[in-house]
């Protein structure tokens, strides 16, 4: 009975260390979540997470904040997300209050989509136009059904130079 104690009360503080699940599968960290995530799965928050600029996002894969923030922590180039190779990244919010807050930098598609379903989006550069919340090149679409973008000192979208951007707002 004691040994049943103790594996459950370890199990139990495992649980409670994960910082992103994909199903019953927990991550210590998203970037793992977002490493071993397989097309069309979810990651569901646990708790705050942090993120390192350039983040590649190459299969379809959705963010559930589930009322967390996720927040950027390196300095890099100007995108806190890459979305590429004609992949489809949704974010959405199961709880109340999710964030994703980039800081200076933004989400960048590159011939790859956009879903935001819920959550906040936000992007404040310390310069005014030092950055953007998502900005699209190629032949890449932003669908937007719920949720709020915020830029502080910068735009909310930005259509690139080549190729067709579709941007659809509702909600």
């Amino acid at each position: 009975i004691l040994a049943l104690v103790m594996a459950l009360g370890l199990t139990t503080m495992a649980w409670a260390d994960d910082v992103a699940k994909i199903g019953d599968t927990g991550y210590a960290t998203l970037a793992d979540a977002i490493a071993n995530a397989q097309v069309g799965e979810t990651i569901v928050l646990q708790a705050d997470a942090a993120i390192n600029s350039n983040t590649q996002i190459t299969k379809d894969v959705a963010i559930d904040l589930n009322g967390k923030t996720v927040t950027v922590t390196t300095v890099g180039t100007q995108n806190a997300f890459e979305v590429k190779n004609g992949a489809t990244f949704t974010i959405k919010d199961s709880g109340t209050g999710g964030k994703l807050d980039l800081g200076k930098f933004g989400i960048m598609l590159m011939n790859s989509k956009l879903k935001i379903e819920g959550g906040e989006i936000k992007v404040s550069p310390a310069n005014p136009g030092a950055g953007v919340v998502v900005a699209a090149i190629g032949d890449s679409e932003v669908t937007m059904t719920g949720g709020k973008v915020v830029a502080t000192n910068t735009a909310c979208f930005n259509a690139g130079y080549f190729g067709t951007q579709t941007f659809n707002i509702s909600g």
